[in-house]
C-alpha cells in the first residue's frame, strides 16, 4: 500500500517550476522509456509515494531513435505486400468510454480487431520473445524490445482511439461555440497520440519480422492493418497532427548523458 502524502508536499511537487504543465495528458504512460520524467509532476508524485520505486534509468530512453531506423524497412515491406488483406475488420463493434458507447465506427472496428489479433500473439509468445538475446547484427532494436513495444501499445491504442471517437461534453461545446471553435480539442490530442502508437507499432512489427522470419506473415498482417488505419484516423481527425502536445511538441527532445 502506498504511503499517504501531505498536501504541502503534494503541491510542492505539482508546482515545481521545472515540470511541464499537462505533459502527462497526452503521453503513452510508459515512464520507463520516457525522456521527460524529470519534467513530469505525475511521475514525481508517483516516485515520492512509492518508496520501493527504483530511480529512473536513462538507458531505455534510446529505444525510440533506434526504432526509427526501421522506417525504410517498414516502407519496403508495406509497398511489397500492399495487396495483402491484413488482419481484417469486424463489423459493429461497441466500445464504452466513460459510459458512453462508440457504436459501429470503422476506426473502432479496425482498432478492436488489431487489439484482439495482437493480444493473441502476445499471449502465444510472451515467454519466448522477451527472452531472446540481443542480435545487433540484425537490427539496432532487438526482438525482445520490438515485442515490448507491441505488447505495451496494442491495448492502449484501442483505448486512446476509443476516447478520441467519444466526443466529450467539452468538445461538443467547443464545436457549437464559434468563439471556441479554433481552440485545441482534447480529441485531437488523443488522436495524435493514437497515431504515434500506430507508427511505433508498425516499426516494431517490421523489426520483429526481420529477427524472426517465421513470424513475418503475422507481422505483415498487423503492419498492414495499422498502415490502413493511420490515414483513416487522419481523415477523421484532420487537426490531430497540428495539435501541440505539451513538452513532447514544445521542448527539444532531451539528450541525457551519464
Amino acid at each position: 500500500m502506498l504511503p499517504a502524502m501531505d498536501r504541502k508536499k503534494f503541491f510542492r511537487l505539482v508546482n515545481n517550476p521545472r515540470h511541464i504543465p499537462g505533459i502527462h495528458n497526452y503521453c503513452d504512460r510508459w515512464c520507463e522509456r520516457c525522456p521527460f520524467t524529470l519534467r513530469c509532476s505525475v511521475f514525481a508524485v508517483g516516485a515520492e509515494m512509492d518508496e520501493d520505486k527504483s530511480p529512473h534509468d536513462r538507458a531505455p530512453e534510446d529505444l525510440w531513435p533506434r526504432l526509427e531506423t526501421a522506417g525504410t524497412l517498414a516502407e519496403q515491406l508495406l509497398a511489397q505486400h500492399a495487396d495483402h488483406p491484413g488482419v481484417g475488420l469486424e463489423k459493429n463493434p461497441i466500445f464504452k468510454t466513460h459510459d458512453r458507447p462508440v457504436d459501429s465506427h470503422r476506426l473502432g472496428a479496425a482498432a478492436k480487431r488489431y487489439m484482439e489479433f495482437a493480444h493473441k500473439f502476445v499471449k502465444a509468445h510472451q515467454d519466448s520473445l522477451p527472452a531472446r538475446p540481443p542480435a545487433p547484427q540484425v537490427h539496432a532494436v532487438s526482438a525482445a524490445e520490438a515485442f515490448d513495444v507491441i505488447n505495451t501499445y496494442h491495448m492502449l491504442l484501442t483505448v486512446k482511439l476509443s476516447r478520441a471517437l467519444s466526443h466529450d461534453e467539452l468538445d461538443e461545446e467547443m464545436e457549437a461555440n464559434p468563439e471556441l471553435a479554433n481552440m485545441p480539442r482534447d480529441q485531437d490530442g488523443t488522436a495524435k497520440l493514437a497515431l504515434l502508437l500506430i507508427e511505433r507499432s508498425i516499426l516494431a512489427w517490421a523489426v520483429l519480422s526481420l529477427h524472426e522470419p517465421a513470424l513475418a506473415p503475422t507481422a505483415l498482417s498487423a503492419m498492414l492493418t495499422l498502415h490502413r488505419l493511420k490515414p483513416a484516423v487522419e481523415k477523421e481527425f484532420p487537426q490531430a497532427r497540428a495539435f501541440v502536445r505539451p513538452g513532447f511538441d514544445t521542448v527539444a527532445f532531451p539528450k541525457r548523458t551519464g
